[in-house]
């Protein structure tokens, strides 16, 4: 049985095996079922249908946030929308579980695997991306079990 990636649009084979959640399962860019889990929730939040990130129509006017993306997806993150990727160990850094100076100017927020790596109380990372998301911003986020 065959998939097609919904970051890359590669046709990929389905193993009878089924999916391991953090593997890479597209032969092309390297993705995982939760990456393209997150990147399938962003692009219904958006444009309110499923698209593959390849295809997403450029929308500079949309602002995003992303806390340590995938080097691929990020650069069709950036291709698409005035987008940031950033990191919590290399430049650029960004640290969420600081108080932001920017407040409310983000469309949305991409977080795969972070929030369980911040230091207690989580509730105030929570809070600091909500801080700096625009009033109906989206953050889409993974966590593993």
């Amino acid at each position: 049985m065959q998939f097609q990636c919904n970051i890359c649009a590669a046709a990929n084979e389905f193993q009878p095996a089924g999916f391991e959640r953090d593997e890479a399962s597209c032969t092309k860019c390297g993705s995982s079922v939760r990456l393209r889990a997150m990147m399938y929730a962003l692009s219904v939040e958006i444009f309110g249908i499923p698209l593959a990130l390849a295809d997403f129509p450029p929308m500079k006017s949309i602002r995003g946030l992303g806390m340590t993306d995938q080097d691929e997806c990020a650069a069709l993150l950036e291709s698409r929308f005035d987008y940031r990727n950033t990191f919590y160990h290399r430049a650029p850094r960004f640290d969420i579980s600081q108080p932001p100076e920017e407040r409310g100017i983000y469309d949305f927020i991409l977080a795969g695997d972070i929030f369980e790596h911040v230091a207690p109380p989580v509730e105030q990372s929570l809070a600091n991306a909500c801080a700096l998301l625009k009033p109906h911003g989206f953050l889409a986020m993974t966590l593993p079990y």
